[in-house]
């Protein structure tokens, strides 16, 4: 983050904002230090900043929003975001030395103020029954879709896969990418020894993939700033319009399981606020965790699959650091707009398991209007319908979405939520090998079962 911050400031061709920063904001990651911020402030020369830690289930583009905000409001005049990975590091340190990679130290401090997601992500029910994981819960919501769009499976696997080799092309392209080998999608479209199941329909490489040494840093000034310091025209990026829903809804409470409603409702207010759709925004990156966080929030979008919707080749090929992808993404959007700076782009991002959702435009000319931000969350409530989750449910239903969990140390398990007859909705589980053949190939969704607490019974 450090180095990132010192490069951010070279690449404005001022490394006087550095001195200058009054607030310093980074994204919680897979380390330990209480402050990160501070870190990174004290050893680029400005001390006296404000820092903001920022946990888990904080949408990425609420950091961008509310430092644009405050120096719009004149609270702030230079803002630096920051955020890295280095879990790579680790991963490879742990496997020669049997020991975690040494890290810089920090004796005990505090951030000014450190921002906490209001609700829960993952429901007490959701963890005990294997949806703990970000990929069993992601590949419901893709089954789910599938049903909804009246595919096969074979066509819909076929689907998937082309529309993650097209991601992987781009990240073929892209220098700062993490894997740059393009695949082909035939060989996404199954599970082999190299691309193991993790959650049925997905492999290893449909899921983001975080074992990454990848940083990033921002410096947002106010334009008086960057005249004083002599920034060029041709370094700025100006902020157009931003959205963001922050209504928390656990998966397993929600009646649509294929369906994002409150993308849409980020979709209106940018093309509102911003006077363009998102259809019409020729470069776009949205936010690729999974290939149904994609494709669901294309469809709520109006933004096509082809060319691939993605400025970095995504999460799993680009590389998914844990938290702060989008700042990758933004990098991409920096350069891009640099590239053509009469165009706009695109950034969204996503918390949880498509929990919340959010998206900035950007432009490389000022504006013809001021930045505006909406937060659409009171809309989002309104158009995401509820049920009830009874964890002891017992009785006959349909299978709402399912998948088949592939977890390391037990057998493969089938997964599913179930709506009950009295409106209610159950989640439970079966590891019958038959099953879980059956449900790997022929369609579960809408099939009848029963149900007794946490087992699942085929009608």
């Amino acid at each position: 983050m450090i180095r990132a911050a010192e490069h951010a400031a070279a690449d404005a061709g001022a490394g006087a904002l550095l001195s200058r920063i009054d607030w310093a904001l980074v994204p919680q990651g897979g380390w330990a230090w209480p402050d990160p911020a501070r870190l990174v402030t004290d050893a680029v020369g400005s001390p006296h900043a404000r820092t903001t830690f920022v946990e888990l289930g904080i949408l990425q583009q609420t950091l961008f929003t509310r430092a644009v905000e405050s120096i719009q409001r004149g609270h702030t005049d230079v803002v630096l975001i920051a955020g890295a990975e280095a879990r790579y590091r680790d991963v490879m340190h742990r496997k020669a030395t049997g020991e975690p990679a040494p890290v810089r130290a920090q004796d005990e401090a505090h951030p000014n103020s450190r921002w906490k997601p209001e609700q829960e992500i993952l429901s007490r029910t959701e963890i005990e029954r294997l949806l703990a994981t970000p990929a069993h819960q992601y590949a419901i919501i893709e089954n789910a879709r599938r049903a909804l769009d009246g595919q096969s499976i074979p066509a819909h696997i076929a689907a998937v896969a082309d529309v993650w080799s097209r991601f992987s092309q781009v990240a073929a392209a892209n220098p700062d990418a993490w894997r740059r080998e393009p695949m082909a999608a035939g060989a996404l479209e199954s599970a082999s020894e190299g691309n193991p199941w993790m959650a049925w329909p997905y492999t290893k490489w449909h899921c983001s993939q975080w074992n990454v040494d990848q940083g990033a840093a921002f410096l947002l000034c106010s334009t008086e700033v960057a005249d004083a310091l002599g920034i060029a025209a041709d370094r700025r990026i100006y902020p157009v319009a931003a959205a963001e829903s922050n209504h928390m809804v656990p998966l397993s409470r929600r009646a649509e399981l294929g369906r994002s409603p409150a993308i849409a409702e980020v979709a209106r207010a940018l093309t509102e606020l911003g006077g363009v759709a998102p259809s019409d925004v020729p470069y776009v990156d949205l936010y690729s965790c999974f290939p149904i966080a994609v494709r669901n929030q294309a469809h709520e979008l109006g933004v096509r699959l082809d060319p691939a919707p993605t400025l970095t080749g995504g999460m799993t090929f680009a590389g998914g650091p844990l938290n702060n992808y989008v700042l990758q993404a933004m990098v991409k959007v920096v350069q891009t707009l640099r590239q053509d700076p009469t165009a706009m782009a695109l950034s969204t991002s996503i918390s949880g398991m498509i929990t919340k959702q959010g998206g900035g435009l950007w432009s490389g000319r000022p504006p013809a209007v001021e930045f505006r931000a909406a937060d659409v969350t009171d809309a989002a409530a309104t158009a995401t319908r509820t049920v009830d989750v009874d964890p002891e449910a017992a009785g006959e239903g349909t299978i709402a979405g399912y998948t088949v969990a592939h977890p390391r140390t037990q057998a493969p398990t089938v997964v599913a939520l179930v709506d009950l007859a009295d409106g209610q909705r159950a989640l439970a589980t079966n590891d019958d090998a038959d099953i879980v053949a059956d449900l790997m190939t022929t369609e579960g969704v809408g099939r009848p079962v029963a149900v007794e607490g946490a087992a699942l019974r085929l009608g």
